[in-house]
Order: C-alpha cells, then structure tokens, then sequence
C-alpha cells in the first residue's frame, strides 16, 4: 500500500502544477505578461503596476515566475513584488537568492523588492551579509543600506557583529559604499568602533567615513566623538582621519562647529605628530568665520 501511494505522489504533484497553472490568479498574472510583451519599459511597469494591485495579492502564484526562463517575466515579477511592498514577504527567500544572479538588472531588483518589504524580509539577512563580501561595490552599498535602515534591530546587529569579525574590512568597505551611493550614514555604528574597537585598522576605516555622516539626519552626533579621538587615540593615522572628517559634520551644527574647532586647533597646535597637525590645520580654516 505505501509502495502504491509513492508512485501516486509524482501524479498528485502534476495534477497540482496543473491545477495551479489553470488557476484565476496564473491566468491573470499571464494575461499581463502577454500584454507587457507587446511594449517596452512602460508595458513592464504598467504590468508590475496592476499585478501588485491585483485583490488578493497573487504572491504565491507570481514566486513561480521568478524561475522563468523568460528573463522579461522574471524582471515584471520582481517589480510587481517591489511595487507590493510587505504583501510580498513569502517571496523573501526567492528574491534574496536572486541579488546572487549575473543579469544586473535582476540583482538590483531584488534587492529594491527586499527593502520595500521592509522588516518582514528578516529572513534575508543572510544573503544580504553574503553580498556585502562581493565585488559589486552598488549591490554591497545596497545591501549595507538594507541592513542598516530597512532590517530593524536584526540587521544593525549583524552588521555589529561583521564589524568586529575577520571580513571586517570588506565590511567597512560595504558601509562606505552606503554612504557613497545610498546617502546612508551609519553614524552610530562608526562612533561605537571609534569609541570602542582596540583594532587600529578598524578605527581608521571609521575615521575615514566619519565624514560622509553628512548626508544622514542627526549625524552630526559623531563629532563629539571625531573631536575625542582626534584628541585622545594613541595612533596617529586614526587622528589625522579624524580631523580630515571632522569640518563636513561639524558644519550641519554652529554649537557643535565651535567644539569641532576647539578641537581642532588644540591638535594643530599640541599634537606630536606634524601630519596630523596639517591635517588639523587644513580641517579648521574651513571651520573658521570667513572674514
């Protein structure tokens, strides 16, 4: 009797790929797809656009497209999911295996489909510390941002941990990619590796970045910590890093400009090291009330 029931299971999983295939929302899915085929970029968006809209959200039956050989169909799926936003999170597993493809465009989608789903996509986190150790210096900003802003607590807290891991380099790399390509400061996670970390070469990667903080609201609470290093770490590449990140920042706050120059003439005028104390220099004039 078992032996009869498993050479039944091959028929059963047929019949439901069929019935699945013959279902309303595969139908309606297709029909959109034919349609797409028809234009151009604008088809694809209209198509992604009315699928996301569809009442239920199809997402089961449009994760079977993800797999298609049809690469158009795979990039209108990816939208629709993306245009879903939190609807899409049973397709989380699938979309965070394709930030791994060759085609660009589909890594790239993935990626934007996992930060419109937002918290919910937890389960790709770590796909997304797997990406931050490629090459892709856009995918591995993307990822950073993702992990830093669209991950809640789970993802700030693996970035933490890679911090202080033996890919902390290729890490910090992806951080800065953030910040360069995304705008996205991690400005916490940089005070905590300053204030904290006993590896030089970590603290001068955050000393290196602190500058970029700029463009993220609020950073400007890294220059106490900037000035206190630039004042106090025992190493003088971090320090000279330091007061070369120190201006940008400290210019978002007039109270916090007058405390990042108090700082910076101190090392100008007392630091033993005299590459530290031009870069002090350089740091201050543009600190200083234009006369």
């Amino acid at each position: 009797m078992k032996g009869a029931l498993l050479c039944l299971l091959p028929l059963l999983a047929l019949r439901a790929a069929a019935e699945d295939e013959a279902s309303p929302e595969m139908a309606a899915i297709q029909a959109e797809f034919d349609e797409m085929m028809k234009g151009g970029e604008d088809k694809r968006q209209e198509a992604a656009d009315r699928i996301a809209r569809m009442d239920p959200f199809p997402a089961s039956a449009l994760a079977g497209y993800l797999e298609s050989r049809n690469k158009r169909y795979r990039h209108c799926a990816i939208l629709a999911f993306e245009y879903a936003g939190a609807a899409s999170k049973s397709a989380v597993t699938g979309l965070a295996l394709l930030m791994f493809e060759p085609d660009f465009h589909i890594r790239t989608g993935a990626l934007a489909a996992l930060r419109a789903i937002g918290p919910d996509a937890a389960a790709a986190i770590p796909s997304l510390m797997k990406v931050m150790l490629s090459k892709d210096t856009i995918m591995r900003g993307g990822a950073a941002e993702l992990l830093l802003y669209g991950m809640g607590d789970a993802g700030r807290d693996a970035l933490k941990a890679a911090i202080s891991g033996p890919e902390s380099a290729t890490v910090m790399l992806g951080l800065t990619d953030a910040l360069s390509f995304y705008r996205a400061g991690p400005w916490a996670l940089l005070a905590e590796v300053l204030s904290k970390e006993k590896d030089v070469w970590k603290r001068l990667a955050a000393a290196k970045n602190g500058r970029l903080c700029r463009y993220e609201p609020g950073a400007d609470a890294i220059v106490p910590v900037l000035a206190r290093s630039l004042l106090e770490d025992e190493d003088a590449a971090v320090r000279a890093a330091c007061a070369a990140s120190l201006a940008e920042p400290a210019a978002l706050n007039p109270d916090l400009r007058e405390l990042a120059l108090t700082a910076l003439e101190a090392s100008a005028r007392e630091d033993p090291d005299e590459g530290v104390k031009k870069a002090a220099e350089a740091a201050a004039k543009k600190l200083r009330p234009r006369r």
